[in-house]
């Protein structure tokens, strides 16, 4: 005769539901606190526009944003659901009693986790249903936003339960389940700061978020949920819906696939290995090493930080000086994360062999190479520059000034004297920004529609005069200062400008004003080469000697009446057309050593 337990699988789902119903409704509260009463208060404001007028913008631009940010919502539920229902993996009285039950492994493992995606689904449908009630109560009631939200909530919570169950299945300890967790969704991101860190501080050029490693947040699914999803927009600024829908579904089968590689754990492991750091033997040496890796990589990033005079993002100037050090910690900071990690495997501190301490020294060496091979530019970060036949529009920015460059000729001296900068490098790395100097910027715009910048620090000496003497002079042919995008000047691209001069002097232009101004004085100094003369170094005595205490600033806007930008100038003692219509219109040309404002 057959049990009753074993006739009725279901009776585990509703344990599972009326054991674990304190925890969704605390799920269910905190969506409701952070969902819910925030809109009825946005809703409530009376500045709002009347919902007669059937804008609904202001409503799904917050139900987008909040599905989008909802994500980290998604990540501690999803961790909390599977360990709520899978209790019985990591607690060895409750192991010993579910595996005397006549019910196989699999609707065992189906039950329980059926009844912890039945927590969550239901929390979005609820959530989902109180939110369209209350834009109704506020005549502002969208149902396919609301639906969305839903659906985003469901197939983001369903991906990170399913991660989570794949780590409790990894381990039979309560404290390592959320260790295992938390490296499983961030470790792409924290390994994207700890590479990228090593690129910006030991690759002469490179700017921080230009070193090629952003893919690598792909790996951490609540990063790149929370910051490509959301509410999305048309080209007149409408509204237009969500977006993100490919990085939501595609998680999605992420974590169905790591929810079958549950299972399938859950199949084979043994259950004497309750209470145990691993459930698997294997998984021992990959977790070891990978929190000796991190440990070994981040640990000088977080000691040298603290000591100050560091700078990771100095685009490769500073890092060189502080080599040496890094190398030691590096080999200190391994150490200690190999034999952390084993004294958590082993659950006592005894974990130190003579053995351990040689494979904690190997562990070192190897993030020793790896920073090495980074401050040597092994794999050509810093070397790469695109071909000229690549790019599209290529900026140089120095001092105060931006130059555009879209002849081919002009682009590859420019990107000679890059090279040169390069090559030379070393009279650059190891030194202080204390002893000043100027930054060159290059913003490259390529045909494949992708954007590179590059960042070059040179401290006073023959790098900044070498770069001086190119981009001040005739080396480029002239560089002109261009608009960017480049419109025509006339009436309807020119929106206004305004001047500020000496002792709190103030001139506002309007449209046309600005657009004459342009056309007569500013346009004829750029084409006879007055602003062509870039001046790299923040050289203070210069600026005092040849500068006015003028700053002139026109507001440029492109046909699509949306982009555009501020052409900024301050005039010198060459720009004569632009200092003739300055005093023509009782603007006094006061030179910095002489104002006072």
């Amino acid at each position: 005769m057959k049990s009753r337990t074993s006739c009725s699988e279901m009776s585990l789902f509703r344990r599972c539901l009326a054991r674990y119903w304190p925890l969704w409704l605390g799920m269910t509260a905190v969506l409701v606190f952070y969902n819910i009463l925030p809109l009825a208060n946005m809703l409530s404001d009376p500045s709002r526009p009347q919902a007669a007028s059937g804008d609904l913008g202001p409503v799904q631009l917050f139900v987008y944003g909040r599905a989008a940010t909802g994500a980290i919502f998604a990540l501690l539920f999803g961790l909390i659901a599977a360990m709520a229902v899978f209790e019985h993996t990591y607690s060895a009285k409750l192991t010993g009693l579910f595996a005397s039950l006549p019910v196989k492994r699999s609707k065992l493992f189906g039950q329980h986790w059926l009844a912890g995606a039945v927590m969550l689904l239901s929390t979005g449908v609820f959530i989902a249903l109180v939110m369209l009630a209350v834009e109704a109560v506020y005549g502002a009631a969208d149902l396919q936003s609301a639906l969305t939200w839903c659906a985003v909530w469901s197939l983001e919570s369903l991906t990170f339960y399913g991660l989570a169950a794949f780590c409790v299945m990894l381990t039979g300890h309560v404290l390592v389940i959320p260790a295992l967790y938390l490296l499983l969704n961030f470790a792409g991101s924290a390994l994207n700061i700890l590479l990228g860190g090593l690129v910006t501080s030991y690759s002469y050029g490179v700017m921080g978020g230009e070193n090629g490693l952003y893919w690598l947040h792909t790996l951490s699914p609540v990063v790149r949920l929370m910051t490509e999803c959301g509410q999305g927009f048309g080209q007149n600024g409408e509204a237009a819906g969500f977006i993100g829908w490919g990085w939501v579904i595609g998680y999605f089968i992420v974590g169905m696939i790591f929810t079958a590689l549950a299972l399938w754990l859950f199949l084979r492991r043994q259950n004497e290995r309750a209470q145990e750091t691993t459930a698997f033997g294997v998984l021992r040496p990959i977790l070891k090493y990978i929190v000796t890796i991190f440990f070994g990589l981040g640990f000088p990033f977080l000691v040298l930080y603290f000591l100050g005079g560091f700078s990771f993002y100095g685009s490769g100037v500073e890092g060189a000086r502080f080599f040496p050090l890094h190398l030691i910690l590096s080999l200190v900071g391994a150490v200690i994360g190999y034999f952390l990690s084993e004294m958590i495997i082993r659950k006592s501190f005894r974990a130190f062999s003579a053995k351990g301490w040689l494979k904690a020294l190997i562990a070192g060496v190897v993030c020793c190479a790896v920073v090495a091979l980074f401050r040597f530019d092994a794999f050509g970060i810093a070397r790469h520059i695109p071909a000229v036949d690549d790019v599209e529009v290529l900026q140089v920015s120095g001092g105060s000034q931006r130059f555009v460059l879209r002849d081919p000729k002009q682009i590859e001296a420019a990107e000679a004297l890059q090279r040169e900068l390069f090559a030379r490098r070393g009279e650059a790395e190891g030194q202080s920004y204390d002893g000043g100097g100027a930054f060159l910027q290059y913003s490259y715009q390529l045909k494949d529609g992708r954007n590179l910048m590059r960042g070059y620090h040179l401290p006073r000496g023959p790098l900044l005069d070498l770069a001086q003497e190119t981009l001040g002079g005739d080396t480029l042919g002239k560089m002109r200062i261009e608009l960017t995008p480049p419109v025509p000047m006339d009436k309807t691209h020119v929106s206004g400008g305004e001047i500020s001069y000496a002792k709190g002097g103030w001139l506002e232009l309007t449209g046309a004003e600005a657009l004459a101004f342009y056309n007569e004085a500013i346009l004829p100094d750029v084409r006879e080469g007055n602003y062509d003369e870039m001046h790299l170094g923040y050289d203070e005595q210069w600026q005092m000697e040849h500068c006015y205490q003028v700053s002139i600033n026109l507001a440029i806007t492109a046909d699509d009446g949306v982009s555009g930008l501020m052409l900024q100038y301050q005039p010198t003692l060459d720009t004569v057309h632009t200092n003739a219509w300055l005093t023509a219109h009782g603007i006094p040309l006061v030179l910095e050593k002489d104002g006072v404002g």
